[in-house]
């Protein structure tokens, strides 16, 4: 049968009383609604602003790894560097240099108080926007604005997300940029344009951490899903290759400065140097277990703090990140399908069997929120298509109110296990429910510490540090020279540059210590010798212990070199 185009058919305009004021009614609400939404997206914004940045500069307590970042982020501003020390491709610079951008645009280090404390106004812009593209992720899929807002709410309202989004990490820029790729991709109309911005966005999460490659399979599967039918291979392939192309730049950096593959094998040569290849097998390996097939690696030790931490997130989005998974191939579902591929992706690299930090949860954060909001939509529509189908087929408006009455009980059921969270001892909310909004005792100790070196101990001094205050004695806010002989405890150990050429291998070089637990942990199970040769050889000279916390102490001790070789610090102070 020929079938007749609509548009060939002659149309007439036809004056009904009352059109016009009915559709001039729709306007007016479709208006009215857009408002609303409008409204409460600044809302969900306000709440997940105020829950991370209330007492975000002092809680929780300063981490080794914020230092690293700010002074990496300092050697790009100051130096033109991407590290202060020799560039051993541990991680990809564009993270820390997302950071040194902040900085250039704020002018000092010292803006919001300490090097870290700048560093964390620029994770709450970070967080903010994560929210945000979060809430635009679940609407388009949805098409629910209750979801959505689930979605932010357990995504920011997660005490151990605000104990980890908080800090200045790898983990939270990539996140960001992660999201913003997703959200890319579910635009109503998919162009070309956007899928190519979308592999871009992606390509600089892998450059602010690597390890957001592995989310890669599930937005294959989106772009191919969503493409036009004309374009999907085209637009496929094409993503992945764009994605490809800019992440390789960083291989194409070591490659031109003959530091890809490491030395002694056939195509690093015999000349000592550092390496990609190299790094990123030490990075694989480190403290290498047996991962998921061992009760008691590193993976489930980390695991099982994580589920007593945030157990609505983490085992619930677990769950249903499978259940959801399991239903990429069901045409009505097949994003949401994506979405629980794409956490499942991320989890690969905490089963690899080595190193598992806490922080390395941060960026499933997001896509286990949205796995069990999507998870509750589903459930609540597929319940409500039965109770359509087999129990009142006519009265579909009593459906219609049972089904947004079955998605409210599943909404606030989740809202009440997240609230749950808030008596964790993990993160020490059993005894006191607002500790993540009130100043670490810990960090205190830590800004008090550096206070007191300042105004101690002569600035020409030889130091080994923790690298959380090392931007704070390299660029001080007085204004004044720093300590350029100020050195983190790893690199006095580790890297030649400052082994060989600045303490010349031998403990009776270093001035002072500035200990940690954390630093008194690597020295003793990395047996950093100088570090501990030092230790043994030195004096207490004043402690910063933080009250209520047992055994956390930062400690400045001189060491004791009798006659032998001043150091190279201040040749007064032997």
């Amino acid at each position: 049968m020929q079938q007749t185009s609509i548009t060939s058919i002659p149309t007439q305009t036809i004056a009904v009383p009352g059109t016009q004021q009915a559709d001039a009614n729709r306007q007016h609400s479709s208006v009215w609604f857009s408002v609303g939404e409008i409204l409460l997206v600044l809302l969900l914004l306000t709440i997940a602003g105020v829950a991370h940045g209330i007492s975000m500069l002092n809680n929780p307590f300063y981490l080794g790894d914020e230092g690293i970042y700010m002074s990496q982020a300092w050697a790009v501003v100051r130096e033109g560097k991407f590290d202060p020390y020799t560039y051993t491709y541990g991680h990809a610079p564009i993270g820390w240099l997302q950071i040194a951008l902040w900085i250039l645009a704020l002018g000092s280090f010292h803006t919001f108080g300490t090097s870290i404390e700048t560093g964390r106004v620029l994770m709450l812009i970070y967080q903010l926007g994560s929210t945000l593209l979060l809430y635009g992720i679940a609407r388009r899929i949805s098409h629910n604005v209750l979801i959505a807002a689930l979605t932010c709410l357990l995504f920011a309202l997660s005490p151990y997300g605000i104990y980890l989004h908080r800090r200045v990490l790898l983990d939270n820029i990539m996140t960001f940029w992660m999201l913003l790729s997703v959200f890319l991709l579910l635009t109503k109309r998919l162009s070309l344009n956007t899928i190519w911005l979308s592999a871009i966005a992606l390509a600089i999460g892998v450059l602010s951490k690597e390890n957001a490659i592995l989310i890669m399979p599930a937005l294959a599967g989106l772009v191919f899903h969503r493409a036009y039918k004309e374009q999907r291979l085209f637009a496929t392939i094409g993503w992945i290759t764009l994605v490809c192309t800019i992440a390789s730049l960083y291989v194409l950096m070591a490659v031109l400065k003959g530091e890809l593959f490491p030395t002694g094998t056939l195509l690093g040569g015999t000349a000592p140097h550092v390496s990609l290849l190299g790094s990123a097998n030490w990075q694989a390996t480190r403290e290498r277990d047996a991962g998921l097939f061992d009760l008691h690696s590193k993976f489930w030790t980390m695991t099982l703090t994580w589920a007593q931490a945030a157990p609505l997130l983490v085992i619930g989005g677990m769950v249903c990140s499978f259940v959801s998974s399991s239903l990429i191939f069901v045409k009505r579902y097949r994003i949401v399908g994506c979405m629980g591929l794409a956490n499942l992706l991320l989890w690969l690299f905490l089963i690899r069997g080595s190193l598992v930090l806490e922080f390395y949860l941060a960026p499933e954060l997001p896509f286990m929120a949205l796995s069990i909001a999507l998870m509750m939509w589903i459930a609540a529509k597929e319940l409500k298509m039965l109770l359509e189908r087999f129990v009142i087929p006519r009265k579909t408006r009593l459906v219609v109110v049972l089904g947004g009455m079955l998605q409210s009980l599943l909404v606030l059921l989740c809202l009440s296990g997240l609230l749950s969270e808030y008596s964790s001892p993990i993160l020490g909310l059993q005894s006191n429910h607002l500790e993540l909004w009130q100043t670490a005792n810990v960090t205190q100790s830590q800004k008090d510490a550096i206070t007191w070196i300042e105004s101690h101990i002569p600035r020409c001094s030889s130091l080994v540090i923790d690298p959380y205050m090392w931007t704070e004695l390299h660029e001080t806010a007085d204004g004044k020279s720093g300590y350029p002989l100020a050195h983190s405890y790893w690199q006095v150990e580790l890297d030649p540059a400052i082994q060989q050429n600045v303490f010349h291998n031998d403990w009776r070089n270093v001035d002072y210590i500035i200990s940690t637990p954390g630093m008194v942990f690597d020295t003793n199970y990395y047996q950093l010798n100088i570090v501990e040769n030092a230790l043994q050889h030195s004096t207490l000279i004043a402690s910063f212990s933080a009250p209520y916390v047992e055994n956390w102490h930062v400690n400045v001790y001189q060491v004791r070199k009798g006659t032998l070789n001043p150091g190279i610090g201040c040749k007064h102070l032997n």
